[in-house]
């Protein structure tokens, strides 16, 4: 079967095991909390993956209801078939886009397990997050495996159960119609002689057993299809029912008469008497009872493989008496590694549960599961039992599953041994001590701040960085308030209340501090909550001080370098401006002259010839520094928004054209829409219409008499839309991918750069436009430019 296929059948798996049903959901939960309490993480999940979304249908510490698949640590999961361990999710390529990662929960350890079922496709995972990177030990990872195994084994245990119920009820509502119905024919019936060891059976019958056409068939060829092992206590059967019994159920092994399947008969047999009250002939009717067998041994299994399952727990689940004592009704087998005694100690009260807990939090502990049980909420506690002599502390979470007779509510949880999690608690404490001295051997200041109290503890360094003695600053958050500019401050709480309320996952901020001599420093300013209330209210907040006043002065030495390469660049752009000035004034001064020369009538022919060319450079050489100056404006020249009114605009640009020789041959229409304001850089406008339009001029069709150029100008509230339509010579398709080069000309009919498109596109590109090109040759060539408001 290809990969395609797979995932078909994948998918149509995962929508059998839907899990809507609350109960269900109320186990599998409780899976999931154990599975992040042994992995010591706050958020664990059992995802559903279908064909595009991750789904987390259980989830504990997760705000996500799905996130896509392709972005999901749990589709490489499903993918590889087995269990994936991201030790630190920021270090790992795969995963840096993924939602988990970039959320304010930043997701930094990841570790799932395929859920998958007994026809081997994978449903999704059951899994573990962390937000600090982390490993797995050996013990874990097997526990994990074994917590998803029991997902899949309640997830199929329901569908089984489901199947068992339907099956039941079926079988019930038979019963029912046996005992009303005169005709079983439809179920599967028989009719056997005891005189001539005989019998004839329904259609039914015969497709049941395997027999391929109706007629009579000898006892002999019944009794072939039964299991030997189930033959001798059938006949035993059989015997009594000719001498004391009148009816009576069997249930047999029959091997199939085609397929050779072995099945699971049931049959009902009743005694017809003839006239001597003799047995004479026997009915029946016979069901094939083979699934209902099998999903009740699957459930024995399963039942079987959850006790086990339970057994393999680090750590015990009992049924319990909400009492003193905590009389126990049930206990698993791990009470002997968690306590030191047998089941059965605490099952015949050789011993109670409480007298394992130290005295002095035997009352508390009680006080606390009755609080719980009044506000209708499970419990959770912690604390020290005695075990050989040895202190052990146990972790237990419960919660009332009911009430007995006499109505004393039934307890059901779990404990685990989380002595080492004491102790790691412990080391911890003594490993803040050791950060502390590296981050001040690094040259950093260190605070901790209670949120509740506003005591904050100022590490030495913190002190002498300010120019102070221990002594002389207390431990109140006002000593770090009073000193911070004032300019700084408002900004420097508003950062801080960001981070408590989750907007951010840090509290970072740059401020000025005033050191002791009066002068201020600047401080780079990290911290981060480390302890939340049980209803989530930040307690705790620990952070670090690094003096960047160095960093600063050179980010200002930079500014100021960079303000003098701007006026560099503008002086520059206006020396251009200038040299092009004082190029073109001469070229225009020598057109003119040649105009008037040309006027003259004793002008020779041939002396009006060379003016001609002349001039003919001349425009060239004037329309080449037109473009360089264009380009140089573009390149150089910040964007300047100013208010645009393009009739304005467009009867200052053509009255440019009044004096040249095309512009009486060519008929101008122009059309302006214009209701809103409009705002974009004027001078960008010029050189963009300005070249679009002397193109119209410059390359129209001498051939025909009703040259034209059409522009239209439609202004919206936010774009605006500029057509130049033109019935010129017209551009070849070939050449239309490359009108916008530098210095591309598609025709030498005409004198010209080659850089006037080139500088009206990059014009539009500076003011976030667009420009579109069509052309039939000899026919027509439109120009399309669109702009958008540029309004401040």
């Amino acid at each position: 079967m290809n990969q395609s296929n797979l995932e078909l059948e994948r998918l149509k798996e995962v929508r059998k095991f839907l899990i809507q049903e609350n109960q269900l959901k109320k186990e599998l939960q409780q899976l999931v909390k154990l599975a992040a309490k042994i992995c010591h993480v706050p958020m664990a999940a059992i995802t559903r993956i279908d064909a595009h979304t991750q789904w987390f249908e259980v989830a504990l510490g997760i705000e996500e209801k799905f996130i896509p698949r392709t972005q999901s640590f749990c589709n490489r999961v499903i993918e590889g078939n087995s269990m994936m361990i991201v030790e630190d999710v920021s270090q790992d390529d795969r995963f840096n886009t993924s939602p988990l990662f970039l959320s304010q929960q930043a997701v930094q350890f990841y570790a799932g397990v395929p859920l998958v079922t007994s026809t081997e496709h994978a449903l999704g995972t059951l899994c573990v997050l962390g937000l600090q990177p982390q490993t797995l030990s050996d013990d874990q990872q097997c526990i994990l495996k074994t917590l998803a195994k029991q997902v899949i084994f309640q997830l199929e245990l329901k569908q089984k159960n489901d199947l068992l119920k339907q099956a039941q009820q079926a079988l019930d509502e038979e019963k029912e119609w046996l005992r009303q119905a005169q005709a079983l024919a439809s179920i599967g019936n028989f009719l056997g002689d005891f005189e001539n060891r005989s019998w004839k059976g329904s259609d039914t019958t015969l497709e049941i057993l395997g027999f391929e056409e109706q007629r009579l068939y000898s006892w002999e060829e019944f009794v072939t299809g039964i299991d030997p092992e189930d033959l001798s206590k059938l006949t035993s059967q059989f015997q009594r029912l000719q001498t004391t019994q009148n009816e009576f159920h069997s249930q047999y092994r029959w091997y199939h008469r085609q397929n050779g399947k072995t099945l699971r008969i049931h049959t009902i047999y009743k005694v017809i008497k003839n006239a001597q009250n003799k047995p004479s002939k026997v009915f029946g009717v016979i069901k094939d009872v083979t699934h209902q067998w099998q999903t009740q041994k699957d459930l024995q299994e399963s039942k079987t493989r959850l006790s086990a399952l339970v057994n393999n727990l680090p750590g015990l689940v009992y049924t319990c008496l909400n009492d003193v004592h905590w009389t126990m009704l049930y206990i698993s087998e791990g009470s002997t590694k968690l306590t030191g005694y047998e089941p059965d100690t605490f099952l015949k009260g050789t011993i109670a549960f409480s007298d394992l807990i130290l005295p002095s939090y035997r009352n508390r502990l009680h006080k606390e599961v009755q609080e719980s049980f009044h506000n209708n909420q499970s419990f959770e506690l912690s604390y020290p039992i005695m075990v050989n002599g040895q202190v052990k502390w146990i972790w237990e979470r419960g919660k009332a599953v009911g009430k007995t007779k006499d109505n004393v509510e039934i307890l059901e949880g779990f404990m685990t041994d989380i002595s080492e999690q004491i102790e790691t608690e412990k080391a911890l404490k003594l490993s803040e001590q050791r950060w502390q001295f590296a981050l001040e051997g690094a040259g950093d200041g260190v605070w901790d701040w209670n949120l509740e109290t506003g005591q904050v503890f100022f590490s030495k360094h913190w002190k002498y960085m300010l120019g102070y003695d221990v002594e002389e600053i207390t431990d109140r958050v006002e000593e770090w308030a009073n000193r911070v500019h004032p300019d700084d401050l408002a900004r420097c709480y508003q950062d801080i209340n960001r981070h408590i309320s989750g907007e951010a996952s840090m509290y970072v901020n740059e401020h000025r501090l005033r050191k002791k001599d009066g002068t201020y420093c600047w401080i780079l300013d990290r911290g981060k909550v480390i302890e939340y209330s049980k209803n989530g209210k930040a307690l705790r907040m620990i952070g670090t001080h690094t003096d960047i006043t160095h960093r600063k002065r050179t980010e200002r030495t930079l500014k100021r370098q960079n303000e003098e390469m701007l006026k560099a660049n503008q002086e520059l752009d206006n020396f251009v401006y200038r040299v092009s000035h004082d190029l073109r004034a001469p070229i225009s001064s020598v057109i003119g002259i040649i105009e008037l020369l040309k006027s003259e009538p004793n002008n020779s022919e041939s002396a009006s010839h060379l003016l001609e060319l002349a001039k003919t450079s001349l425009k060239k050489q004037d329309t080449f520094i037109r473009d360089i100056l264009d380009y140089s404006r573009n390149s150089r020249l910040e964007v300047n928004p100013e208010e645009i009114n393009f009739q304005e605009l467009m009867d200052e640009i053509l009255s440019h054209f009044e004096f040249s020789e095309d512009f009486k041959e060519v008929h101008q229409k122009v059309h302006i829409e214009q209701n809103h304001p409009f705002h974009s850089d004027k001078k960008r406008l010029e050189i963009i219409l300005n070249n679009l339009i002397s193109n119209a001029f410059r390359y129209r069709n001498v051939l025909i008499q009703d040259s034209f150029i059409q522009i239209d100008v439609k202004v919206k509230q936010h774009i605006a839309n500029i057509k130049i339509i033109d019935n010129g010579i017209g551009i070849q398709p070939q050449y239309l991918h490359k009108i916008f080069n530098m210095f591309y000309r598609a025709t030498d009919k005409k004198p010209g750069s080659g850089l006037g498109l080139y500088i009206a596109k990059e014009a539009v590109n500076k003011i976030q436009g667009n420009i579109d090109v069509s052309s039939k040759p000899g026919v027509e060539t439109k120009f399309v430019v669109t702009v958008p408001n540029l309004e401040p």
